[in-house]
């Protein structure tokens, strides 16, 4: 899957964000020009972001990040207390406090398989919190990159091994 708040390839042609307008609970896809920049159709010729929000005074909300990869494997959030912000004049996804997004089971291989990901996060403001996570909450049934304090930690639920700071 590859997860992006811009356009990641010249050759994904579908929307990157399903945004919830904050005013009125309003859902939109939102699609990427080359720069980045979200509208409400690939033509990057029809209404942007900030319109559709009328201001940025209004938060728009993470309803679904789409697999830009072109297997369909979307991240969700259907509850609305759950749903990241979407920084629009950042370009980034905002994922503070309990918001969070799901990913198909089949997302990771499953066994021993090998697999990669990368994320970048911005400032942290508390010392707890996952960055990464799949899993359920039993011993040894739960992977997650999370941070603690200043390092980053691999937690396989109840066996942490830490490593690095930032």
């Amino acid at each position: 899957s590859i997860f992006a708040p811009y356009r990641s390839s010249s050759k994904y042609f579908g929307p990157v964000f399903k945004l919830r307008r904050s005013s009125d609970g309003d859902t939109q896809d939102f699609y990427s020009d080359g720069s980045g920049n979200l509208y409400t159709t690939i033509s990057g010729t029809t209404t942007t972001v900030t319109s559709w929000l009328s201001s940025l005074s209004l938060t728009a909300y993470v309803v679904t990040w789409y697999d830009q990869s072109g297997a369909g494997r979307n991240a969700t959030q259907s509850t609305t207390g759950n749903q990241p912000k979407l920084n629009v004049g950042g370009r980034f996804v905002d994922f503070k406090t309990s918001a969070y997004l799901n990913l198909p089971y089949t997302v990771l291989p499953t066994g021993d398989l090998p697999y990669s990901f990368v994320t970048q996060f911005r400032s942290i403001n508390n010392n707890i919190g996952g960055v990464f996570g799949v899993g359920g909450q039993a011993a040894n049934m739960c992977i997650c990159l999370r941070r603690g304090g200043t390092q980053l930690t691999s937690y396989w639920y109840s066996n942490d091994y830490t490593y690095g700071t930032y």
